[in-house]
């Protein structure tokens, strides 16, 4: 929208970004970068590689990450990382449980296969 800055606080401190889509990999090292959080390169790589790179949950690792006693980022990017990984096989669960119906048994039957072996293989 051309006249979207007009809408704009004035004050840089109130005001909401919106983000359209996931950060790229250099994308989300600067958003970091930004938060000014220090994490080791293994935590970045499995956090936006093995994870996500939605800006707001990075975000919300960075303010994590930002108001944690020292020491404990390994910590806290590993908590981190298990319960997006939870959370995803949630999701996975209840999509393979809407493709159990007797009448249709044989649906996507080899996607099934697909997702519980990636389940089980961290994939």
């Amino acid at each position: 929208d051309g006249n979207a800055v007009l809408g704009l606080d004035p004050d840089p401190a109130r005001r909401n970004h919106l983000w359209m889509g996931d950060f790229s990999e250099t994308e989300a090292r600067a958003r970091m970068d930004a938060a000014e959080v220090l994490i080791g390169e293994d935590e970045f790589r499995e956090v936006v590689l093995g994870v996500t790179t939605r800006p707001a949950e990075l975000s919300s690792l960075c303010s994590d990450l930002s108001a944690a006693p020292p020491n404990s980022s390994e910590l806290i990017v590993r908590a981190f990382v298990e319960v997006k990984r939870a959370e995803a096989e949630i999701r996975v669960i209840d999509l393979l449980a809407c493709d159990d119906s007797k009448t249709n048994k044989e649906r996507g039957l080899h996607f099934r296969h697909l997702l519980e072996d990636m389940l089980k293989n961290g994939g």
